[in-house]
């Protein structure tokens, strides 16, 4: 009971910072999936810069074909673990995954890791999200800007969870308010097993490139503790003009359900913030 309660709160929480009225999205969200978990008949993107099409599932396979970054394929199957020759490459291992790659119906075998469902379209960019590195501790995930085939930006950061229990989907917003932006994008993570670690990671576009303003987390601390953060815009319920505000809450309980409540809004000023944001120009 005690984590349905914890679930009802966060999903309040999350549901209460949407944009409000006339912040449509740019393009739909994406739904909450598991890294490399695809599913037959679905479109994804391909992630890997140029990415070869093989015969077979194994890289000694026969190259059908290459495919450029961004480059929409259509998932034909997915290999278990007895079909393939597993690889494991900075970390990742992955299934073997058939997919359609041209309007004739050919098909071939792509490695997992090189594809993405998590895709974003703008009339300016296709925003892909892929994992490029794990350890035992660790995700690194990239934020790519395709256009024409090609990788015009690119953000590294790291990424929230594992490999085998969190959800990633992801949003694009227009500037909510905010000027200095074209557009704001934000990857959510949450988990599988329950609702510890939910945070996201907020990106943003200006007129001269693709900036990561770093995580805004909502997590649970423990049964009875959670911080909830978020960035309030100008169009935002609460926010003010020209100004991107910073909510931090936090909830405390106690054994017989009491609960004290705490929250500061401060201002963010992202013109300090952007000297410590990363950024690499294509």
């Amino acid at each position: 009971k005690k984590l349905h309660l914890l679930l009802l709160i966060f999903l309040g929480l999350i549901f209460a910072s949407e944009p409000s009225f006339g912040q449509e999205y740019l393009s739909a969200p994406t739904h909450p999936t598991h890294y490399f978990d695809f599913k037959v008949g679905q479109k994804v993107y391909v992630f890997g810069d140029r990415v070869n099409v093989r015969d077979v599932p194994t890289t000694k396979g026969h190259i059908l074909t290459t495919l450029s970054v961004g480059a929409i394929v259509e998932v034909v199957e997915v290999l278990t673990i007895e079909d393939q020759m597993p690889i494991i490459v900075n970390g990742l291992e992955g299934p073997w995954v058939r997919v359609k790659y041209d309007d004739s119906g050919a098909s071939g075998f792509i490695w997992a890791p090189l594809l993405t469902s998590i895709g974003l379209p703008t009339p300016h960019y296709t925003y892909l999200f892929g994992l490029v590195k794990a350890d035992e501790e660790k995700l690194y995930g990239q934020l790519r800007a395709i256009k024409y085939n090609d990788i015009w930006e690119k953000i590294d950061f790291e990424a929230i969870g594992d490999l085998e229990h969190f959800l990633v989907h992801a949003r694009i917003y227009g500037n909510r308010g905010y000027k200095a932006f074209d557009h704001i994008i934000e990857l959510h993570f949450e988990s599988s097993e329950g609702i510890h670690g939910l945070g996201h990671l907020t990106f943003f576009n200006s007129h001269d490139g693709v900036y990561y303003a770093g995580r805004h987390l909502q997590h649970v601390n423990n049964d009875y503790k959670q911080t909830y953060n978020h960035l309030v815009y100008p169009n935002d319920k609460g926010g003010q003009t020209n100004r991107i505000l910073k909510r931090k809450k936090v909830f405390i309980s106690d054994d017989i359900g009491n609960r004290e409540i705490t929250e500061t809004l401060t201002v963010w000023d992202w013109h300090e913030a952007l000297e410590k944001l990363v950024r690499v120009k294509q």
